[in-house]
């Protein structure tokens, strides 16, 4: 996902330069009014965001549940609840490194493709 929205990215750079529309003729048109194609962007966008943040939330909440559940004074750490933690953990680094691996394959993939290169600055 993360390498397909970066490919869309950089795509769409020339296109956003010129005001974001390229009707016959390649100048910027003077659109009023809403712009759909712009809508139906934004609520993919938000539906991509907000899903994965609604279920990341309700994982957090149901394992908050669990940590705060009562032990025993003394008691030893119970080896589930540091499983659980622990498999947390690894689950979000592996996002992170796969969504940085993502964004990577796309700006290469992009740069074959177009036989330019990306420049961050």
């Amino acid at each position: 996902m993360a390498a397909a929205l970066t490919i869309l990215f950089y795509c769409m750079r020339s296109v956003m330069e010129i005001g974001g529309s390229c009707p016959s003729g390649n100048t910027p048109g003077d659109h009023r009014g809403v712009a759909f194609g712009w809508l139906i962007c934004g609520v993919l966008f938000a539906a991509m965001g907000g899903i994965s943040l609604l279920i990341a939330m309700s994982t957090l909440r149901s394992n908050r549940a669990t940590r705060r559940a009562p032990r025993e004074v003394g008691a030893q750490p119970d080896v589930a609840r540091m499983s659980a933690r622990n498999a947390r953990i690894a689950a979000w680094v592996l996002q992170i490194v796969t969504l940085g691996l993502g964004i990577w394959a796309g700006i290469e993939l992009f740069e074959s493709a177009t036989g330019s290169t990306v420049t961050f600055g």
